[in-house]
């Protein structure tokens, strides 16, 4: 029996013997010009190559490719587990014809693979058609020994293949295998695409690429024709080793193996639901692996989001297994251990994964905890009559605490009897996915103006060597529209045919300057670039008039210029002392390059000490006293990943690209500017550190300029902090350490006189307090306290009703640091008469617009806004009364 890797690399070698030459697959993250939010296809990365932007140096490719198919039009997230066949992540072997073979050899070589090389039964196999395809009917009948009788044609839906919305499409013939008559519904009629059961298995779709989809939906031809195939290596693995399920080959069973071990369930004889959620678990595991070690971090929106949906979906079927804590991290290793000669670079990540899923996992069980808590709180205050639970309930739940509406709908709210309003929950949702394509649309602003210059040839950047140049006027642009003049006092954007100015790119912001003619002048305020390749300049006319054909000298800001290459250098640097530091399996996740300061964004685990961050800093400092020389190299990609470059975040690269290298240590791919040697930079110094999202931290830091003025303002604080505390700088820290000691002494006394001063209030509290049918109600406003007023308050309500008085409900409250805090305590007798310290204290918060929670008998909260403190205090004994109604 074959094993899935030497299925696997089979399909390689039939494709290299006809002159296919191996591409290792891409990224789960897409370049950042594409609209897909995964890559979930083989061909996405020679999109380019279809629609002639970018030239293939193979005109035949193979290769392997990861794919996930989670979201948008391709998304099988729901039936993975259910069926035997689906996954979010799979990988998608193909071959590709880059305007080189047709239709011929591409259907020759599949049936000749599939019935030669794998040995799989003509006759078990079936064709389908794109209805309108002729040629390929034909050419399936004249080149193969295909059954006639199992050739189908069928519509759009099944046999025209489509990316996305928008891109490369075209008719496609698929070969289906029929798995056995015990596995369909049994009707007479049932055959390939049968839409009752999962008998007829699709194999591999062969894509015939020939039109580009547009916006507005139509189907523009290409200029040649170009084909693409996808086989699903999991389904044919299933085949080849005579497995009932993809779930029951070796690219699954060692995972199935370890999850019995974890759960002392066994997945032959477990009931179906618990074998769905092995399945779910084998699936999810293993595409969490690959997101994360694609640089992917858990998120509330974008491919974040995705991964987090699918690790707590594989939380709630980890439960369905008896996991009530962490155990996703020890599934990892055997996952690696089926992939790892395939995609060598997971063993590389394994702790990276295993700490991030662990660390969100751990986030999810304490959300779910809440969410479930204020789940049951919820259900608790819904009338005695009613049987739903409100939509905005359910959306709250599904959106800020993460409870899927799958479990909500289907286990929680029938063990309470409640069915949920799903149409009120789905309008919330509308209004969402409204927002978001609100904010995409504002994002993609660039449509109109890309229609306007479609034709337009790219502006010639000169800005590496030259600040300022000489060109001409292309396009004026007011708005989304293109005018002869812009003129004095107007704003708008200008395209030139060359230009110094350097487009806002791989987190490096635009240039600013001043465009100069003879009518007039325009100040440059921001730089963009329209598909990367027409440079876009934004500003106002400050005087006279700018005219399209005019001649102009275009003027880069030095100063601001040379800022921002201080920052750019210096991000280049601390990526590289963030890898020596924290370890290689640091990526960037994002930044960004000003003239004031650098932003970086990179995925690591858990907070770098201050230690650590201290090392980063001392380290690219002494880089930069160094004075390495900084170059800039143009050369081929394979050369360039051959000496070790790392690709900047932001940037698509072709074929040849611009590698930026300070010595012989940093190597990058980047597109932007930087100094000419690392001691130009002058100096750097971190500013802040935090998290962004789980496993994503941000550093922000200054250099150049912008740090002297930093450590300046610093020495000139010093200097004050000596002077008001009249020491030497030696004994600068000792005096402040002991104004800190003093205020902690003042402090503690202050708190123990109040403490007392409370104390001695307690029986004027009670005689003041209000009776309502035998609980005594004190509801207090203590004023402003020093210091923390949470243990003052719990002492005070403790006394009250602890010593003194187990029949009153004590609600008070104090103000600290611009806040007011509030506890009410109950005691045993008022408790036994109804009295809910929960329910009031939601009372009083509502009131305050603040928030509180807590036990029956005791809780708190606080809120920032003190205006409704008293109107909130005079309403707790109606509340008391409202709660002495319900108990009788």
């Amino acid at each position: 029996m074959l094993s899935s890797t030497e299925i696997r690399n089979s399909f390689v070698e039939f494709f290299k013997e006809r002159g296919h030459a191996y591409v290792a697959g891409a990224s789960l993250v897409p370049p950042p010009d594409s609209t897909l939010l995964f890559t979930n296809a083989g061909m996405n990365q020679f999109v380019d190559y279809f629609k002639g932007t970018t030239v293939s140096k193979h005109s035949r490719i193979v290769n392997y490719q990861r794919c996930m198919r989670v979201s948008g039009k391709h998304n099988d997230l729901l039936e993975v587990g259910v069926d035997h066949t689906h996954h979010t992540l799979f990988e998608m072997m193909g071959n590709w014809s880059i305007a080189d073979y047709g239709k011929k050899e591409s259907i020759v070589w599949a049936w000749d693979y599939l019935t030669k090389g794998c040995g799989l039964p003509k006759e078990k196999l079936w064709v389908t058609i794109f209805r309108e395809d002729d040629e390929a009917e034909m050419l399936w009948k004249d080149n193969t020994d295909v059954v006639p009788s199992r050739i189908r044609r069928f519509g759009e839906k099944e046999n025209f293949w489509e990316m996305g919305e928008t891109g490369p499409c075209g008719p496609c013939s698929e070969i289906h295998i029929d798995i056995g008559e015990d596995r369909g519904c049994g009707r007479p009629e049932c055959e390939v695409n049968c839409t009752h059961c999962n008998r007829h298995v699709e194999l591999w779709n062969l894509v015939f690429i020939q039109y580009e989809r547009q916006n507005n939906g139509s189907l523009v031809p290409l200029k040649n024709l170009f084909v693409d195939t996808g086989l699903g290596l999991e389904r044919l693995v299933c085949l080849l080793q005579g497995t009932r399920s993809n779930y029951d080959t070796d690219l699954f069973t060692p995972v199935i193996r370890s999850i019995e071990s974890l759960s002392g369930i066994k997945y032959e004889s477990a009931e179906e639901q618990k074998r769905i959620a092995f399945r779910v678990l084998c699936d999810h595991v293993r595409a969490l692996s690959f997101l994360i070690a694609d640089g992917i971090m858990p998120a509330n929106d974008g491919r974040g989001y995705v991964l987090r949906k699918v690790l707590r979906r594989s939380v709630l079927h980890g439960r369905n297994l008896g996991f009530e804590s962490t155990f996703i991290a020890s599934l990892i290793p055997h996952i690696i251990a089926v992939m790892k000669e395939a995609y060598p670079y997971l063993t590389d990540q394994e702790e990276v994964i295993k700490k991030v899923v662990t660390s969100e996992e751990e986030r999810f069980h304490s959300a779910l905890h809440t969410g479930l808590r204020t789940l049951d709180e919820e259900m608790a205050s819904i009338g005695k009559g009613e049987k739903v639970l409100p939509g905005d309930v359910v959306f709250r739940l599904a959106d800020t605490y993460g409870v899927p509406i799958d479990f909500i709908e289907e286990e929680i709210a029938p063990a309470r009897g409640l069915k949920i309003d799903r149409q009120g929950y789905e309008a919330l949702m509308q209004e969402q996915r409204a927002r978001a394509r609100q904010a995409r649309k504002a994002k993609d602003g660039g449509a109109e103006l890309g229609a306007i210059l479609a034709d337009e040839e790219a502006t010639r950047f000169t800005g590496y060597d030259h600040l300022e140049d000489r060109g001409r006027i292309v396009h004026c642009l007011k708005g989304n529209e293109e005018v002869p003049h812009l003129y004095k006092g107007e704003t708008g954007t200008i395209v030139l045919d060359r230009t110094p100015f350097y487009a806002e790119s791989g987190g490096q912001i635009g240039d600013a300057g001043v465009i100069l003619s003879d009518m007039g002048k325009f100040e440059v305020s921001d730089t963009q670039s329209l598909g990367k390749q027409i440079v876009l300049h934004i500003g106002k006319v400050v005087s006279g008039k700018m005219e399209t054909g005019a001649e102009i000298r275009a003027c880069v800001d030095a100063e601001r210029r040379a800022n921002a290459a201080h920052h750019h250098t210096a991000t280049h640097l601390m990526n590289y002392a963030l890898r020596q530091v924290l370890g290689g399996h640091v990526k960037q996740s994002g930044s960004l390059v000003t003239p004031d300061y650098l932003r970086f964004d990179f995925t690591h685990y858990e907070a770098p000490s201050k230690e650590q961050l201290k090392q980063v800093e001392e380290m690219v400092n002494a880089l930069i006293r160094s004075n390495q020389p900084v170059a800039a190299r143009v050369m081929k990609i394979e050369e360039a990943k051959e000496e070790g470059a790392l690709a900047f975040f932001g940037d698509k690269y072709g074929d040849v690209v611009r590698v930026v290298g300070v010595g012989d240590f940093s190597k990058e791919f980047c597109g932007g500017t930087h100094v000419k040697a690392a001691g130009d930079i002058g100096a750097f110094f971190i500013v802040k550190e935090s998290a962004i999202s789980t496993g994503v931290r941000r550093i922000e830091a200054v250099a150049g300029a912008a740090a002297y003025a930093r450590a300046c303002g610093a020495f000139q604080s010093l200097r004050d902090m000596q002077n008001a505390l009249n020491v030497g700088e030696n004994e600068l820290l000792p005096g402040v350490n002991r104004l800190l000691d003093e205020r902690k002494q003042l402090s503690a006394q202050n708190e123990k006189l109040l403490r007392e001063s409370a104390k001695t209030r307690v029986h004027s509290m009670l005689d003041s307090a209000k009776d309502v049918d035998g609980v005594k109600v004190v509801a207090i406003d203590l004023g402003e306290v020093d210091g923390n007023a949470a243990p003052i308050l719990r002492d005070l309500g403790d006394d009250i009703v602890l010593r003194e008085s187990p029949a009153a409900v004590a609600v008070l409250a104090a103000r600290s640091k611009g806040r007011v805090n509030f506890i009410v305590r109950i005691g045993v007798e008022a408790l036994n008469r109804g009295m809910d310290a929960n329910k009031i204290i939601r009372g009083v918060a509502q009131k305050t617009g603040g928030s509180g929670g807590g036990r029956k008998d005791m809780a708190q909260g606080g809120s920032a806004n003190a205006s409704q403190l008293k109107e909130a205090l005079e309403a707790v004994p109606g509340m008391v009364k409202e709660l002495l109604c319900e108990k009788r």
